[in-house]
């Protein structure tokens, strides 16, 4: 199976690299601030529907198919 990204963690991605830039232990800094990262934020309600993939198009439940564990 071809590996395809078709979804964008960006929340967990900007948290993932202000945690490591904000450090750990006695050097941590109390905040990040992220300029210019792109990200598009709204108000709109997102619903459960779009946050949610098919079973046919999650590579992890693929994978588990294809080995017969499912």
């Amino acid at each position: 199976n071809a590996l395809k990204v078709t979804f964008q963690a960006i929340a967990d991605n900007l948290a993932s690299i202000a945690n490591h830039k904000m450090g750990e232990g006695d050097e941590t800094l109390p905040l990040a601030i992220i300029r210019d990262s792109g990200a598009k934020i709204t108000d709109r309600k997102i619903s459960p529907k779009e946050m949610t993939i098919s079973h046919d198009e999650c590579v992890y439940v693929r994978g588990l198919k294809n080995n017969n564990t499912i």
